[in-house]
């Protein structure tokens, strides 16, 4: 039974604090309405309405809603009044039969208490009245529901309309679809016969494709081979390219010093040009130039007897090696030391003859020379390159005899020195010539009678 008194005001804020945890909506007003029926119900330990009650308040909330309304729907007082003013109907009906209320039958007069019984009559007349006015209540509540169980029945036929066009769109649709459907299964049927012919085609294609893969490879196998002989003949290329280059090279350096000799053959044609227009004034160094022709040829005389004694030093020194090879004599010492005394002497024979030379050749320097004489320079640098050459090899042939004196050395005192007396006099008679030859073809160039002498 719903009491105001006492928890009314507990349910009251109970309800008003769940309220307020809502958005204050219409959307949301049946949902606020069960919440606060329920609510109701469970503070009073029993279920106080039935459905028809409960849809009864629904449509007074509604009504109430709809009487405010934008301005935000019933508050939770004025639905809290609604519940109050229903409830005590309700709080009469038996605990037996809630659905249905029923007022109980007096029971039958007695003869004795009649006033009684008459003041129980106006107590049921009074309860009648109740009745009455609960069935108006209940009959306006059930009008009420019957109209909103109109409306949504209008609802629902509005719907169901909607519903039935959109059927009626989609069996359209529907229908689209399987027309689109049939045209693409025809569609794949011509394709999958056009792919058959295609995948012969393409098989066709592909076994040509093999048969030329193979003999592609035959080919890649073919160019392989003659890919390592090229490789081959360029390598061979390179060899050659090489080669060439060395000599282009060698051709380079050999136009260079051509260059450098025509350069001092322009400048020796200059000295010339200078001394033809002196040549009348210098008749005087005819004599001079015999004089020197006398000291050339005995400077001649004197290196080929040197070279004669130094073959025959070098003769006597490879006997003496040979004896002491094979008797292991020791006297053979004082030879050899006789022999680089003779040695030394023909060194300092070498360095008089070099010196003398140097100076007829600072003389001939200081002379002009005609022109007939640069054909024999050119002739001589020719002569004198060839006895750089053989001045090269003499060299590595010294090395060679050092090397040889190294391995002597081992063997004995006596026989290194032998050795190396030898080695020393080949290799100062190699310098000598080397030495004594360029001043004696350079002072031989030309005669007073400008004739050409041969070297």
């Amino acid at each position: 039974m719903f009491r105001p008194q006492g928890k009314y005001k507990h349910i009251q804020a109970q309800t008003r604090a769940l309220w307020d945890s809502f958005a204050d909506n219409g959307e949301l007003a049946y949902t606020k309405t069960e919440l606060l029926i329920d609510t109701i119900e469970f503070e009073n330990n029993s279920k106080l309405f039935n459905e028809f009650e409960r849809g009864a308040l629904r449509h007074l909330c509604a009504e109430l809603e709809i009487q405010k309304g934008s301005s935000g729907g019933f508050t939770c007082d004025e639905f809290l009044d609604m519940v109050r003013r229903t409830t005590p109907m309700l709080s009469r009906k038996s605990p037996s039969s809630p659905s249905s209320p029923s007022p109980a039958l007096p029971p039958p007069p007695s003869s004795d208490n009649m006033a009684e019984r008459m003041h129980k009559m106006e107590e049921t007349v009074e309860d009648l009245k109740d009745i009455v006015q609960q069935l108006s209540n209940r009959l306006s509540l059930e009008t009420a529901a019957k109209q909103a169980a109109l409306s949504a029945v209008k609802d629902l036929e509005e719907r169901i309309e909607k519903l039935e066009a959109e059927s009626l769109q989609a069996a359209d649709l529907n229908h689209n679809l399987q027309s689109e459907l049939e045209a693409a299964e025809r569609k794949a049927r011509e394709n999958q016969s056009r792919d058959a012919i295609e995948i012969e085609r393409l098989q066709a294609r592909q076994q040509e494709l093999d048969e030329e893969l193979q003999s592609k490879d035959m080919q890649i196998i073919k160019n392989q081979a003659e890919t390592e002989e090229v490789q081959r003949l360029r390598d061979r290329e390179q060899k050659l390219q090489d080669e060439v280059e060395r000599a282009e090279n060698q051709a380079i350096k050999a136009r260079r010093r051509v260059s450098e000799l025509e350069n001092e053959a322009t400048e020796a044609r200059k000295r010339i040009s200078e001394w033809e227009i002196e040549q009348k004034s210098q008749d005087h160094n005819v004599a001079e130039i015999d004089s020197l022709r006398a000291r050339e040829q005995e400077l001649e005389n004197k290196v080929e007897k040197a070279e004669n004694e130094a073959i025959e030093a070098r003769k006597r020194v490879l006997e003496l090696e040979n004896e002491a090879t094979e008797k292991n004599l020791d006297h053979n010492v004082a030879e050899i030391d006789s022999l680089r005394a003779r040695e030394q002497e023909l060194e300092n024979k070498v360095e008089k003859a070099e010196k003398e030379a140097i100076e007829a050749r600072k003389r001939m320097a200081e002379m002009p020379m005609p022109d007939h004489i640069v054909v024999e320079i050119d002739g001589l640098r020719a002569r004198h390159q060839k006895l750089q050459h053989e001045a090269t090899e003499a060299r590595k042939r010294v090395s060679e005899l050092e090397n040889e004196a190294t391995e002597a050395r081992k063997r004995g005192p006596v026989v290194a020195v032998r050795k190396r007396s030898s080695e020393l006099i080949q290799a100062l008679w190699c310098l000598a010539g080397l030495l004594l030859f360029w001043p004696i073809m350079w002072a031989r160039t030309w005669s007073p009678q400008g004739a050409f002498v041969p070297v």
